[in-house]
């Protein structure tokens, strides 16, 4: 059962990364014009997850497939996260 601790950990851990993912797409994302930006956003936010998931857990099958699953997470909330901050302002 999830605690108070360990829910509001992983909610700033998803944000943190999402915020990371955005960064690095923003800064990257004229390097490639021909790519959309969507599968960059894709790209990068699951070797962000998979580089967090490994250092957490190591090397081991859970860490790939938490990282590699929760890359798809952190590509949803940084993509509709940026659009919706962008949209306000």
């Amino acid at each position: 059962m999830l605690t108070e601790l360990t829910a509001g950990a992983t909610l700033g851990v998803l944000g943190a990364l999402s915020s990371l993912t955005s960064l690095i797409v923003e800064l990257i994302k004229d390097l490639f014009p021909k790519i959309p930006t969507k599968i960059i956003t894709l790209i990068v936010s699951i070797i962000v997850c998979l580089t967090y998931a490994i250092m957490e857990k190591g090397f081991i099958l859970s860490a790939f497939i938490f990282g590699f699953f929760g890359g798809f997470i952190v590509a949803y909330a940084a993509m509709n996260g940026f659009d919706t901050i962008k949209d306000i302002g």
